[in-house]
């Protein structure tokens, strides 16, 4: 067996490679750590699911990212990264419910400080449940909900770019440019 601190070696190297935007080098050390049987991080395993993403490999990014998830059940970066997989495998059904799980799983506001926010990862998650809905076809419902995550978060850049997104793709191009004009101001 190798020694533990070699393989935290090895694993960092893994995480180097990807932040130099190296993903067949992220690749190819997986594969590595498949021929040899070691058994992989969640963390590590997040970024080579993310490399298999880059090369446009959804299938494997998933299988990647649910051993990651096995392993680190409930992080909201890889259940993301499962539920972009998901989305670029045309697996709707599946992607609807990973992601709908993960917003439902985090509370709409925060108290900072005494005061109350929106939670901006419960606005990511519901962003991204609604552009699900979008990729699969239905506008009308990534709009709807698009429109009520702007109810609560009116200056939200992200928010109103993607509803301007969802109005240029239904044939209202003025309608979408003058949001993203807006986003763009604020």
């Amino acid at each position: 067996p190798a020694r533990p601190d070699l393989l935290r070696a090895r694993f960092d190297r893994v995480l180097a490679l990807d932040n130099r935007d190296r993903p067949d080098d992220v690749i190819a050390a997986y594969e590595g750590f498949r021929n040899e049987e070691i058994t992989v991080p969640a963390y590590v395993l997040k970024v080579i699911g993310d490399a298999y993403m880059r090369r446009r490999q959804p299938e494997k990014a998933r299988a990647v990212y649910e051993a990651a998830r096995a392993d680190s059940p409930g992080d909201f970066q890889i259940e993301l990264g499962l539920f972009y997989a998901d989305v670029e495998s045309e697996d709707f059904n599946a992607a609807f419910a990973t992601i709908d799980a993960l917003a439902a799983a985090e509370p709409p506001n925060v108290t900072v400080d005494g005061r109350t926010h929106p939670n901006p990862v419960w606005l990511q998650a519901q962003l991204a449940a609604a552009r699900a809905r979008f990729y699969a076809g239905d506008a009308a419902e990534a709009q709807s909900r698009i429109e009520k995550m702007l109810a609560r978060a009116p200056r939200d850049i992200a928010l109103v770019s993607a509803l301007g997104s969802v109005k240029e793709a239904q044939d209202r191009p003025r309608a979408g440019g003058r949001l993203v004009e807006k986003a763009e101001a604020i």
